[in-house]
Order: structure tokens, then C-alpha cells, then sequence
């Protein structure tokens, strides 16, 4: 059923993750309950609070199709392994959930606010910082660390083409594959791909036609990347990156 609907998305144009559509929303609420709660708490003004009490109200609502979604994107692009980003977000996830709960049930009493409703609003907001911290390490890796690109791969330094698709490997790819290893991480370790027989997934000859195959229309759990995702010279250069590897 979560394929189905993936693919009748993906059909109509639209080949994207959706939690990042309605996290976005949530985390601007909680956000916005945090800075109106400051400002009320600094002016002592009656329509911050007010304004913070609406945007975490919103929050809560937002948090359902936000955790909705979460669940189906894992399902379908990470087949529901238990990485550590994707841990952190649901422990994190829980608890933002704990903390808007309560911050709305304090927010309707008014004995309530003040600073301790301005205490649970900060919690909430450190939460989607936790949050917005592990979904980018669970998309983009270690690109702003020391790129691996610049890294010797069996005493040569990558270059040209293979450093453009390491680059392209490390935000689109690496989620889910290990360069350094044979061993399954989401999907099969890609080290020395192209000395083996045949790919791990498709069981075809490893050859670069039938990899650029498998991104394009996978087989099994892999999501499929069109050229919207990949261009045919950036799939090239990611081709390129794993004859080296």
C-alpha cells in the first residue's frame, strides 16, 4: 500500500519525500511559540502569550501527518532500518510530542504561563533542534566535515568526474550504502562493486550499464531516481566514483 502510493505520487510528477513538506510546518510553529513566549515574558504584553499558545496548538495538530509521513519516508526509502538518525528523530519525536501536549494543556490554564509555559515551549524547540540536526546528518552525512572525495581510494586521489560523483554519492546515496565495506547497511556495501560478478541486488552482470539500471528502476527496496533526482551526467560521475572504490 505505502509503494502504491509513492509510486501514484511519483506518477503525477512528484518523486519526493513528504515529511520534510509538513516537518518544516511543525518546526516553525514550536519556533513560533518559543520567540512569542520570550516576547511575553520581556513585554509583558497579553498577545504573545496568546500568539504562543495558537502556534503550539498548531504544532500538536501538525505533529500527527508530520509523524504520519516520517514513518511511511522510512518505510519506503530506508525499508525501516534501525539507523542511528532515524532512532534519535523517534526518540526525539516522542518526546516533542510529551512536550507539546503539555504545553497545551498548561497554555489553556491560565496559572499556567509565565516562565513555565516559556520553559516547556524552550524544551520543545531545543526537541525540533535535535530533530532538524539528525534528519540533516541523516541526509547530507559528514559533507561539511572532510569530504571523503578528498580522501586516496587504493593510493589515488580522486578527481574530475569520480570527485563529483563521491560528492553526489555522499548526499544521495551514502544513507543507505557503505563504500568502505561489503557489509548491508540499508542496502548492499558497494566496496569493489565492479570487481564482483554480479551487482548484490539485481544479481546482473556488474557492469556500469545494468548500475545505471538499477538507479534508474531498481529492484527490490531500492527508490527509484529519475532524472529530476539525477541527471544522466551526474549518475555517469556516481558510476564513475564506484569503479574506483
Amino acid at each position: 500500500m505505502i509503494d502504491f502510493f509513492y509510486q501514484a505520487l511519483a506518477d503525477l510528477g512528484y518523486p519526493h519525500p513528504i515529511h520534510p513538506i509538513f516537518v518544516h510546518l511543525t518546526i516553525g510553529l514550536v519556533t513560533g511559540a518559543f520567540i512569542f513566549g520570550l516576547l511575553g515574558l520581556v513585554f509583558r504584553r497579553r498577545t504573545f502569550p496568546n500568539s504562543a499558545y495558537h502556534c503550539i496548538v498548531f504544532a500538536l495538530i501538525a505533529y500527527i501527518p508530520t509523524a504520519i509521513f516520517g514513518l511511511m519516508d522510512w518505510q519506503h526509502t530506508y525499508a525501516g532500518a534501525w539507523l542511528f538518525p532515524i532512532g534519535m528523530k523517534i526518540l526525539l519525536g516522542v518526546i516533542l510530542l510529551v512536550l507539546l501536549i503539555i504545553a497545551v494543556s498548561m497554555a489553556r490554564n491560565p496559572e499556567g504561563k509565565g516562565l513555565r509555559i516559556f520553559i516547556v515551549y524552550m524544551l520543545c524547540f531545543v526537541a525540533v533542534m535535535g530533530l532538524g540536526y539528525f534528519g540533516g546528518d541523516l541526509v547530507y552525512g559528514n559533507r561539511g566535515a572532510e569530504s571523503d572525495s578528498e580522501q586516496p581510494v587504493d593510493g589515488k586521489l580522486l578527481s574530475g568526474l569520480s570527485e563529483q560523483g563521491a560528492q553526489i554519492f555522499a548526499s544521495s546515496c551514502a544513507g543507505c550504502h557503505h563504500t568502505d565495506s561489503t557489509e548491508k547497511k540499508v542496502g548492499p556495501g558497494l566496496l569493489s562493486l565492479f570487481e564482483r560478478e554480479n551487482l548484490p541486488a539485481s544479481e546482473k552482470p556488474a557492469t556500469p550499464e545494468n548500475v545505471r539500471d538499477q538507479i534508474r528502476t531498481p529492484v527490490k527496496d531500492m527508490p527509484a531516481f529519475s532524472e529530476d533526482d539525477l541527471s544522466p551526467e551526474q549518475v555517469d560521475a556516481v558510476i564513475d566514483y564506484l569503479e574506483i572504490i
